[in-house]
């Protein structure tokens, strides 16, 4: 395992908030590390690979990544990647020792709390609005009219709560799944992703779970939200950068490797699902 490193970095003590521009490290050997106060960081734009603690999540133009204190965290820069970095302490989000409401927003950053997780997407509800509020906290710091630190410490509320709004939500979401069909789909999901590669049809996702074509796929969506050829496709995304990255790999080699069946179909698939093509995605690696 890599070793990891902590960083005290020394925010200011009048208003503990710095905010940069960044972009991620260009290594391919992981520099993990963690840090003394809270992170947000915002893709404006690029791609490149986020590793933080166990997970690894493939960056993407609008991504939100939250990060606590104890999460160690590295980013790799495909070459064209940039990102508002927030740095804060969790003493912005206290006013007071006995400030339950304080702690109340400090659990949007709790790695503890069941509904954290790490990337809020452009897909996940309030993402908009957290944009929005990111994108607020930055005019603020770049003007620094005055009042701005009162307005950043504000609006540093305002987004826990909608951060604290969005994992209740998906707890909510998760405590009324239908638990049955999630064991039914289970097999096909583990099919998907180890024959991914090959040339596999509907019916052939269907057949794992011993169900009719319609009706598996009227399961599956209503249990993940998505169409089974779409996880497969986005599987099949996943798996093609990696090997952008990673390999010399022609194009072609790569849409046939990953189960497409022609490189113009990869190349209308990997647009519509990053917003690029692989050949600009590797050029900018």
């Amino acid at each position: 395992m890599p070793e990891i490193y902590k960083q005290n970095i020394a925010l200011p003590k009048d208003f503990p908030f710095i905010m940069f521009e960044a972009g991620g490290v260009k290594v391919d050997v992981p520099n993990l590390h963690l840090h003394n106060c809270f992170e947000i960081n915002y893709v404006k734009e690029g791609h490149g690979l986020y590793f933080i603690s166990n997970k690894k999540y493939f960056i993407m133009p609008k991504d939100v990544y939250i990060i606590n204190n104890i999460e160690p965290h590295y980013a790799w820069d495909a070459g064209d990647l940039k990102m508002l970095v927030i740095l804060f302490d969790s003493s912005l989000l206290l006013t007071g020792e006995q400030d339950i409401l304080g702690y109340e927003y400090l659990k949007s950053f709790n790695i503890s709390n069941n509904g954290y997780y790490n990337r809020i997407e452009v897909e996940d509800e309030f993402s908009d609005k957290i944009i929005q509020i990111i994108s607020s906290i930055e005019n603020e710091f770049i003007k620094k009219d005055f009042g701005y630190k009162l307005l950043i410490r504000s609006l540093l509320f305002e987004l826990s709560a909608y951060l604290y709004r969005l994992y209740s939500s998906k707890i909510k979401s998760i405590d009324t799944m239908d638990y049955a069909n999630i064991e039914r789909i289970k097999k096909a999901i583990n099919f998907i992703k180890q024959n991914y590669n090959n040339q596999i049809h509907i019916e052939d996702i269907a057949g794992t779970c011993n169900m009719s074509p319609s009706y598996f796929c009227s399961v599956f969506k209503k249990t993940l939200g998505i169409t089974p050829i779409e996880y497969l496709t986005k599987v099949r995304i996943q798996k093609a950068i990696e090997l952008l990255s990673y390999t010399d790999m022609s194009i072609t080699e790569i849409a046939f490797e990953v189960g497409f069946n022609s490189a113009t179909n990869f190349n209308i698939s990997f647009k519509k699902y990053t917003g690029t093509t692989p050949k600009s995605f590797r050029r900018k690696r």
